[in-house]
Formats: structure tokens, sequence, C-alpha cells
């Protein structure tokens, strides 16, 4: 089966599951490999579908939160999309595709997911933060913050709330973030309620790059660390690989 697929995540997936991958956006940069050699068609938003029509697709791959409702409902080719909020939606929609595409690995994926969904969450301790790169290390070993914040943007600060993949992930490793209200997923907030003495700010590599930034936070209130938006944010393969390296070290 020939597939464009339109959703960063979902390439390297379906790709690592041995899937034909023939199109995706160009914001698709794993497995570099091999998708170096793929037709580009666009970007997550608003796909070319003169290029993608070239490809004579059997499927396209989309995703409810990546990409316009707009483009899924105008894509003129047999089409898929999933709505990734927590572990336990991962799973079960990389079991529902795996059953698509009969591709048992892309089953096993999910139902490895559902086994962490289920799992009783890591408590926070000593061990969680030391997956983090300091900016500000925490003033003490025992640090126990008040409040969690995930940053992925900056002018205007915006963070990551609780019913979202990367809120799951978190909740799992023992960081809870805010819950969501009215249903903003992603919201705008103060710096002066971000960086106090108690909270844990997390900076995100990506979709801003803070790493970049780093000397602007050097100084600033809170225990502030740098993760991998990726390994946070990329659900299906890369997800699920970072999780399994996260609960084996720090369960040994």
């Amino acid at each position: 089966m020939r597939i464009v697929s339109l959703v960063p995540s979902w390439t390297e997936t379906l790709i690592e599951a041995g899937e034909i991958v023939v199109g995706c956006t160009r914001f698709c940069i794993h497995p570099k490999s091999k998708v170096e050699s793929l037709v580009r068609v666009g970007g997550t938003k608003n796909p070319n579908w003169e290029k993608i029509g070239e490809l004579n697709p059997d499927l396209v791959i989309f995703d409810q939160e990546e990409n316009n409702k707009e483009d899924f409902d105008n894509c003129p080719y047999p089409k898929w999309a999933s709505s990734i909020h927590d572990l336990n939606a991962c799973g079960k929609s990389l079991i529902s595709l795996g059953k698509f595409l009969n591709n048992d690995r892309l089953e096993g994926w999910g139902k490895e997911y559902l086994n962490f969904s289920q799992r009783e969450r890591l408590e926070y301790s000593e061990n969680t933060l030391a997956l983090l790169r300091w900016v500000n290390p925490p003033p003490t070993p025992s640090f126990a913050p008040k409040r969690v914040h995930y940053l992925i943007w900056k002018d205007p600060y915006m963070e990551v709330r609780s019913s979202t993949y990367i809120g799951s992930v978190l909740h799992t490793l023992g960081l809870k973030v805010p819950d969501s209200k009215g249903g903003v997923l992603y919201p705008e907030v103060n710096e002066e309620d971000i960086f106090k003495e108690d909270h844990l700010i997390l900076l995100s590599s990506e979709p801003y790059p803070f790493a970049k930034h780093v000397s602007q936070f050097k100084g600033k209130s809170g225990a502030i660390g740098l993760v991998d938006g990726e390994k946070m944010s990329w659900f299906g393969v890369r997800g699920l690989n970072f999780l399994k390296q996260v609960f084996e070290s720090l369960q040994t």
C-alpha cells in the first residue's frame, strides 16, 4: 500500500514498521536515512494535493491535532486520521491502523502503549529530575515543585495542559501539569505566573527552540530544565522507545 503521511511521528512509525511511505511533509525528519528520498508534499497544513495526486496514494494519514480539518475533509483519496490525546489513545490508534494495514508490528506497539497507560505512574523523585538538562538546578535534591510548567513557545509563553499526549507522558513520569480549562490545551501564560521559586519549568526543544536561548533563563526564579521535545511529543515508535528507556533507567 502506497502511503502519504502528513504527520511527522506517523511517518517515522510507519517506515519503522515496514510500510511503504511514498510522500511526507517537510517536517518529517525521521528516520533521516529513509525520509531524505521521499517526495515532500508541503507542510502539515495546506498540503500540495497536486504532488500528492502524482504519487497515486492508496492512503493519506492525518492527525486531528496536527492537521487542519478542512484538509482532511477535502482529501480526495482514501484517508485515515488519529486523535492522540494520551497514551491510551495512542495505543488504540496504533492497533486500529495495524489492523487496517495488516501490520503486526504496529499492533504490537499499540499493545505496549496500552500497557504503559495502565501502569502505575512513577513516583516523582530525584531520579525523575535526573532526566533533565538543567539551566537552573533545583535548590535541594528533595525539591518538590508546587507546580509544573511545560513550555512550548515564547512571546507569548504557551504551556501544555494535562489533556494532551505530552501531559499524559509527564503524568506517567510523575510530573503533573495543570488541567485544561475551557478546552484550551495549549494556553498562553503570563511570565510572572511561571518563574517562581517553588515551580518546575520544563523548556521543550520544539516547536520553540528554547535550547538556543538558554542564557535568557539563567538566573530566573524556579528550577528550570531542558527537555527533548521529540521524545516527549512524537507519539508512535519514538515515544514508545523513550518510555521504555525511562522506565528501565529509573527502575535499575
